[in-house]
């Protein structure tokens, strides 16, 4: 290519030229940057709004289930003293622990418990028992082993538990005496 400027003129036009390319690149980068932000600007504000928006919310939704919570937590703290108050046992009365501990001492072969109910009011404790017997012996013999524990005042076993001679299902009402009531 010729050129009819000399090299330092040429030079120099090379020099301009770069600078001008450079600072129209800048000036529309900083054009596209400010229409940018200016297009940007209403969702940053809006944005803004809305989270301050959900904070607030947030905040008062968790002063609500705060209160919720302590409301059913006092409703929670109700009916446990009311379980509490539906198992108490009167004063003296034998320990569902204690009368459990007495049964298990006699177990006998072939006798198996499948439940035992604990009722204690005022003056009367009783113990129901179900279960499998394998014999008619055997669940007569553990009926009179229930009778000897101290404590014991009666044993009943309904007459139909003992129908059948083998595989029986029975349930029995084991009445403890009140202890004794000290002076």
């Amino acid at each position: 290519m010729i050129t009819l400027l000399s090299e330092k003129d040429s030079a120099r036009v090379r020099v301009e030229y770069r600078l001008r390319l450079f600072a129209i690149g800048a000036a529309l980068f900083a054009g596209v940057f400010v229409a940018a932000a200016v297009a940007l600007l209403p969702s940053y504000v809006t944005a803004r709004l809305a989270g301050s928006a959900a904070e607030q919310e947030n905040k008062l939704l968790s002063q609500a289930i705060d209160s919720s919570a302590l409301a059913s937590a006092g409703k929670s703290v109700r009916s446990a003293q009311a379980l509490l108050a539906a198992i108490t046992f009167p004063a003296g009365a034998p320990r569902p622990s204690e009368v459990i501990a007495a049964l298990a001492g006699v177990r006998h072969k072939g006798i198996t418990i499948t439940r035992a109910e604990f009722s204690s009011q005022p003056g009367h404790t009783q113990v129901r028992l179900s279960g499998v017997a394998a014999t008619r012996d055997g669940l007569l013999q553990f009926r009179q082993a229930l009778a000897g524990i101290p404590g014991v005042s009666s044993v009943g076993l309904p007459i139909e538990n003992l129908a059948k001679a083998s595989d029986i299902d029975y349930g029995m009402t084991i009445d403890l005496r009140p202890p004794p009531k000290k002076p």
